[in-house]
Protein backbone atom coordinates (compact mmCIF):
# COMPACT_ATOMS: atom_id res chain seq x y z
CA UNK A 1 0.00 0.00 0.00
CA UNK A 2 1.09 3.57 -0.61
CA UNK A 3 1.38 5.96 2.32
CA UNK A 4 -0.35 9.24 2.84
CA UNK A 5 2.64 11.55 3.22
CA UNK A 6 3.07 14.96 4.70
CA UNK A 7 5.97 17.06 5.88
CA UNK A 8 6.26 18.83 9.20
CA UNK A 9 8.85 21.53 9.86
CA UNK A 10 9.91 21.75 13.50
CA UNK A 11 11.53 25.04 14.48
CA UNK A 12 13.80 25.33 17.49
CA UNK A 13 15.15 28.86 17.88
CA UNK A 14 16.51 29.63 14.39
CA UNK A 15 17.01 25.99 13.44
CA UNK A 16 14.44 24.12 11.33
CA UNK A 17 14.17 20.33 11.13
CA UNK A 18 12.14 18.50 8.50
CA UNK A 19 10.10 15.53 9.75
CA UNK A 20 8.49 13.28 7.15
CA UNK A 21 5.22 11.71 8.28
CA UNK A 22 3.93 8.70 6.37
CA UNK A 23 0.56 7.19 7.23
CA UNK A 24 0.34 3.56 6.13
CA UNK A 25 -2.39 2.39 8.55
CA UNK A 26 -1.72 -1.25 7.71
CA UNK A 27 -3.11 -4.44 9.18
CA UNK A 28 -1.24 -6.29 11.91
CA UNK A 29 0.00 -8.87 9.40
CA UNK A 30 1.51 -6.17 7.15
CA UNK A 31 3.22 -4.21 9.94
CA UNK A 32 6.55 -6.05 10.07
CA UNK A 33 6.99 -6.02 6.28
CA UNK A 34 6.11 -2.32 6.10
CA UNK A 35 8.66 -1.49 8.82
CA UNK A 36 11.33 -3.56 7.08
CA UNK A 37 10.66 -1.92 3.71
CA UNK A 38 10.78 1.60 5.18
CA UNK A 39 13.96 0.89 7.15
CA UNK A 40 15.67 -0.55 4.06
CA UNK A 41 14.62 2.46 1.99
CA UNK A 42 16.09 4.84 4.59
CA UNK A 43 19.30 2.85 4.89
CA UNK A 44 19.80 2.85 1.12
CA UNK A 45 19.20 6.59 0.65
CA UNK A 46 22.50 8.44 0.28
CA UNK A 47 23.15 11.68 2.15
CA UNK A 48 24.14 14.66 0.01
CA UNK A 49 27.33 15.80 1.75
CA UNK A 50 27.52 19.02 -0.29
CA UNK A 51 24.11 20.34 0.80
CA UNK A 52 23.03 18.58 3.96
CA UNK A 53 21.40 18.14 6.30
CA UNK A 54 23.30 15.10 7.44
CA UNK A 55 20.32 13.65 9.27
CA UNK A 56 16.77 12.51 8.46
CA UNK A 57 13.74 12.02 10.65
CA UNK A 58 10.76 9.96 9.54
CA UNK A 59 7.62 9.15 11.51
CA UNK A 60 5.59 6.16 10.37
CA UNK A 61 1.99 5.74 11.38
CA UNK A 62 0.93 2.12 11.09
CA UNK A 63 -2.28 2.41 13.08
CA UNK A 64 -4.29 4.78 15.26
CA UNK A 65 -1.89 4.30 18.20
CA UNK A 66 1.03 2.61 16.46
CA UNK A 67 3.85 4.98 15.45
CA UNK A 68 7.57 4.49 14.74
CA UNK A 69 10.18 7.25 14.64
CA UNK A 70 13.29 6.70 12.52
CA UNK A 71 16.32 8.90 13.24
CA UNK A 72 19.08 8.64 10.63
CA UNK A 73 22.41 10.42 11.07
CA UNK A 74 25.42 10.37 8.79
CA UNK A 75 28.41 8.88 10.59
CA UNK A 76 30.51 12.06 10.32
CA UNK A 77 28.30 14.05 12.71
Amino acid sequence: SYPIAEEIILKINNFAVRLELEDYSVSVTEKEQTLTNCANQLLNTVFDLSQGPLFRFKLLKLGAEDHYLFLMFHHII
